[in-house]
């Protein structure tokens, strides 16, 4: 009798060890679930952040591009090719002031992006209302427009330092919309200010070939 007694003393301690250990087995296993999905959750988080910050800086990148692009073509003085390139220019500087104004609302932005954002849409709201002012036979409306956006050169090269930084933090490449914007409307400035023959006058870009 003793020797039953024994073994099923034994046998309780088996089962309840055995008991333990699956517990801790369970628990440690759900902690490592929690763990899993509190990095998911994370790195989810980083990478919508980090795609914020992107649009962010490539709309900010893009306004900085028009500006400059805008500023060459104004010293044309009312070209009709000059005034059909801000018919477009405008289109996408309105799309864009409104992108902005949705993207420096952001919590996920940091300061830098919010910065840059921010005195992008200004920026972009200055350019707005000057080429709307535009009358292709008036020079003189031509010249106060580039005397004023001319007046916003250091807030454009603030906005592009902090997109420059705020890019470089999170390992982000150049914007190839704003590359591209400058590609297009700098063959047109160089047509118009240096044609390639001037005997048989300058050749333009086709606008309406690309997207910007």
């Amino acid at each position: 009798m003793a020797t039953g007694t024994v073994d099923m003393g034994s046998m309780a301690d088996w089962f309840s060890g055995v008991v333990s250990s699956i517990a801790i087995i369970v628990a440690l296993s759900g902690y490592r679930l929690q763990e899993r999905q509190r990095k998911f959750d994370r790195e989810l988080l980083e990478k919508q952040r980090k795609a914020i910050v992107r649009d962010a800086c490539s709309a900010t990148d893009q306004v900085v591009a028009y500006f400059e692009m805008s500023k060459r073509i104004l010293n044309s003085m009312g070209s009709p090719l000059s005034f059909q390139a801000f018919v477009r220019i405008r289109e996408h500087l309105l799309t864009l002031h409104e992108l902005l104004e949705i993207l420096s609302q952001r919590v996920e932005l940091t300061d830098g992006a919010m910065n840059a954002a921010v005195t992008a849409r200004r920026i972009c709201g200055v350019l707005l209302t000057q080429l709307d002012q535009l009358d292709r036979k008036e020079h003189r409306e031509w010249m106060d427009a580039l005397m004023t956006i001319e007046r916003l050169n250091t807030a454009a090269q603030l906005a592009s330092e902090r997109s420059s930084s705020v890019r470089r933090y999170f390992g982000l490449s150049a914007s190839t919309a704003a590359q591209d914007i400058e590609k297009k409307y700098s063959t047109l400035a160089n047509e118009l200010d240096y044609p390639a023959d001037p005997g048989a006058g300058p050749r333009f870009p086709d606008l309406s070939t690309t997207r910007y």
